[in-house]
């Protein structure tokens, strides 16, 4: 039989902090090759993050993921490599997907960062996609 568990059955306890100040904490992330300044990302939405945004994170050293809807991810990757940024897309699992991983190869661009954005991972269409982008950008962060 399943417990349910709701707010009153779990108790945080905070561990004591040597910290004097909020300064001396350090929030930096390694994700991938790269560090960034906060273990925080904003969704990957339309209505969450555009290429101006994306734009302002990369510049002050914070991850995003550019979401995979009305966005051309291999123009968008290649403003920003144009702009010295790095680049993190969103892509699907179905054969649109991988006519951009095809289109990033044959344009020789590489996307540091590659997010599969679907509601269930554990299923075959995500092994498969996964295997893909692993065989045709290695040096891409998945």
């Amino acid at each position: 039989m399943k417990k349910k568990f709701d707010f009153d059955d779990i108790t945080l306890i905070p561990k004591y902090s040597y910290a004097e100040s909020r300064n001396n904490c350090d929030t930096s992330v390694k994700f991938g090759h790269m560090k960034f300044s906060l273990p925080v990302i904003p969704a990957n939405m339309e209505s969450i993050i555009d290429s101006s945004l994306a734009i302002k994170l990369a510049k002050n050293n914070c991850f995003y993921v550019m979401h995979r809807f009305n966005v051309n991810p291999v123009l968008f990757t290649f403003d920003m490599h144009k702009l010295g940024l790095y680049s993190s897309v969103s892509i699907g699992v179905n054969s649109d997907s991988y006519d951009i991983i095809d289109l990033f190869v044959k344009e020789n661009l590489c996307p540091e960062y590659i997010t599969i954005d679907i509601a269930h991972g554990h299923c075959v269409k995500m092994k498969k996609m996964v295997k893909y982008v692993k065989e045709k950008l290695p040096n891409t962060f998945l």
